[in-house]
């Protein structure tokens, strides 16, 4: 996933922890379609983001990404 998010978006990973990972992102999405599409992704990827830190709601994702630069990745 990481390798695609970098080709797709410009995202390189700053740093790595056991249960989180942030990422710099150098061209975000610009649309609520490419955010919401991507925020199905991240979601696949790590779902505790949407389920435990931001109380389920999957449309508080996509805003976050929306011409977001920075990505955080959290499991329980």
């Amino acid at each position: 996933m990481m390798k695609y998010w970098n080709e797709r978006w410009g995202a390189e990973l700053v740093a790595m922890a056991p249960s989180t990972v942030e990422m710099r992102v150098l061209r975000p999405p610009t649309t609520w379609e490419e955010a919401f599409l991507l925020a199905k992704e991240q979601y696949i990827y790590a779902p505790d983001v949407v389920d435990q830190w931001l109380g389920g709601n999957f449309a508080t994702l996509v805003k976050t990404l929306l011409n977001g630069r920075v990505w955080l990745f959290w499991w329980d």
